[in-house]
């Protein structure tokens, strides 16, 4: 099974890395039970500027879920039971600078026991 992809809200960024939400029961849902392995892809194409970030993802509090939901503007004043809220724990974090002469820059940095190490792609 491959890693999926997903690109976030941007309100999504806080302290302890990416989150994103949705139902336990979607399919984003049901896969993240059988295999919690995702990434997040933030494009700015005036920029020219990609970032990619792939780890775990970190089921978040019931609480934190709840905070989540209730951020949404189309929420109600209940909170959905199936809502669940999620954090990427990064073990890869890839930058892109578009160039015009083709000659894109990335920048990697992976995780491993020792820490965080950089790569030129």
């Amino acid at each position: 099974m491959v890693r999926r992809t997903r690109t976030p809200a941007g309100r999504c960024y806080r302290g302890r890395g990416v989150h994103f939400a949705g139902r336990r029961s979607s399919r984003k849902g049901r896969h993240l039970a059988q295999r919690p392995v995702v990434g997040a892809h933030v494009f700015w194409r005036t920029l020219g500027r990609q970032v990619e970030v792939s780890g775990e993802a970190v089921a978040l509090s019931a609480d934190e879920s709840a905070t989540d939901w209730l951020a949404r503007p189309t929420a109600g004043a209940a909170v959905d039971p199936d809502w669940q809220a999620w954090a990427i724990r990064p073990d890869r974090v890839e930058f892109f600078q578009a160039a015009h002469d083709r000659d894109h820059v990335r920048v990697v940095y992976l995780r491993d026991t020792a820490g965080w190490r950089r790569e030129r792609a």
